[in-house]
């Protein structure tokens, strides 16, 4: 019996005639909605569907594994060729103003306790979207949004270390309109 072959590397021959009614040429027909991944668990919410809590974070990403990689690689190699310092400027005036404190040491210089940062993106928070948030706005805004992607970001002030510690969704899971853009935003 011959081995199955993937899916990948089956051929399809494309009809002449045949694209008219499909959608920009990839097979599926206009009329038939295109699946998304996760749409058919029971668990996964629909569009309709509001969440009970919406300040409960959901698709929690905690990013432990890779800071704990990127740390032994920087005591393994020691400076030379570590990304591990290469904090950009704004992330450090960043970390200056808005950061909050936290009562953990740098991991690699062990002497500055690591501020932490709130991004907020969202498509319904317009030209607002990835700008920076306190930890008790992001309870408001979960209230008030559909769904809004978290990343909080360590930043050691001493020696420029950062790294994400964690990633997740907040928001009731109605979806809204964009904000407009201001006006007098030049961008």
């Amino acid at each position: 019996m011959p081995a199955p072959v993937p899916l990948a590397f089956v051929a399809v021959r494309r009809q002449p005639g045949r694209l008219s009614g499909t959608r920009a040429g990839s097979g599926v027909p206009r009329n038939r909605p295109v699946a998304t991944p996760g749409a058919n668990r029971p668990d996964a919410p629909t569009v309709s569907e509001p969440i009970k809590n919406p300040e409960i974070p959901r698709e929690v990403i905690d990013h432990s594994l890779s800071r704990r990689a990127a740390i032994l690689d920087f005591k393994r190699a020691g400076d030379i060729g570590s990304d591990a310092r290469d904090a950009h400027p704004y992330l450090l005036r960043a970390a200056k103003w808005h950061g909050e404190a936290t009562d953990r040491l740098c991991p690699l210089c062990d002497k500055v306790e690591l501020v932490e940062l709130t991004y907020v993106y969202s498509k319904e928070l317009g030209a607002f979207s990835g700008r920076i948030h306190g930890s008790s706005e992001v309870s408001e805004l979960a209230q008030n949004h559909g769904v809004l992607r978290v990343f909080v970001v360590e930043v050691c002030q001493g020696c420029h270390w950062n790294h994400i510690v964690t990633s997740y969704v907040v928001g009731d899971g109605i979806p809204r309109r964009p904000k407009r853009r201001p006006s007098d935003l030049d961008w």
